[in-house]
């Protein structure tokens, strides 16, 4: 079956666009004393979770069929950018320290030690410009530069710049339940001249994993921006822009 250019990409349009393997977020548990904010721009990669059937063999007379018996779950890996204050390594020593306790060697109760882990697929938002013009400002130069921007207005280019920007939407949702750092693997060091940076590679073991649909519109993404710039073309037409 062929299949037509035209019509492949007016699928992707009515979708809003295909989905970006770098468009994501994660949120980590704060542990109570960390800022989830910093730790969540520190991760440098992820993937998302996945399940695999179970299955075993049933025999009715000549027919055998695999049926399926049950679950299992994979770990995730995710890759941290270390920066000088050491803050993602105390983060993850402490946490794994609620698990196993390295001075006493005991083992913590599994519900202390197990927090939900969130991965968002975004899609991008966008900035679209509504009215933009220059003017001049009868003042001096020296004056002129050391006047602040306000709004859209700005005095130092004498331009007004009018934007409609939607921000980044979650189109889907992953939620790791009851999850732990299980493994934390050392950082390779050596004397050849610094150029990468230091990252450490940490793996999570959970439950169980949910999903949700975000709040992006999966149709009519395109629709509505190119209503926008009717809505554009027309404010301009009567300005006499």
């Amino acid at each position: 079956m062929t299949q037509r250019i035209d019509d492949f990409q007016s699928e992707i349009s009515l979708a809003g666009g295909a989905a970006m393997p770098n468009l994501w977020r994660v949120q980590l548990p704060s542990l109570g004393e960390y800022d989830t904010r910093s730790l969540n721009l520190l991760c440098r990669a992820s993937a998302t979770p996945g399940r695999s059937i179970n299955q075993t063999e049933l025999q009715l007379g000549l027919v055998r069929k695999q049926i399926a018996n049950g679950y299992g779950v994979t770990t995730i890996p995710m890759t941290f950018l270390v920066l000088n204050d050491g803050m993602i390594l105390e983060y993850f020593e402490r946490w794994m320290h609620q698990a196993i306790n390295q001075e006493t060697y005991e083992i913590g109760y599994y519900k202390d030690y197990t927090y939900q882990i969130q991965i968002d697929l975004l899609k991008k938002g966008f900035a679209q410009s509504l009215f933009k013009k220059q003017f001049k400002l009868p003042i001096p130069t020296s004056i002129k530069n050391r006047l602040p921007s306000i709004g859209p207005i700005n005095f130092r280019q004498g331009e007004i710049d009018l934007q409609l920007a939607l921000k980044d939407q979650t189109i889907y949702t992953y939620k790791l339940l009851e999850a732990y750092p299980s493994a934390l693997t050392g950082v390779a060091l050596s004397n050849d001249p610094a150029n990468s940076f230091m990252e450490i590679n940490v793996e999570f073991t959970f439950r169980d994993w949910t999903s949700t649909a975000g709040e992006a519109m999966a149709k009519g993404g395109d629709i509505f921006g190119k209503a926008i710039n009717k809505l554009t073309d027309k404010l301009l037409d009567k300005l006499g822009i």
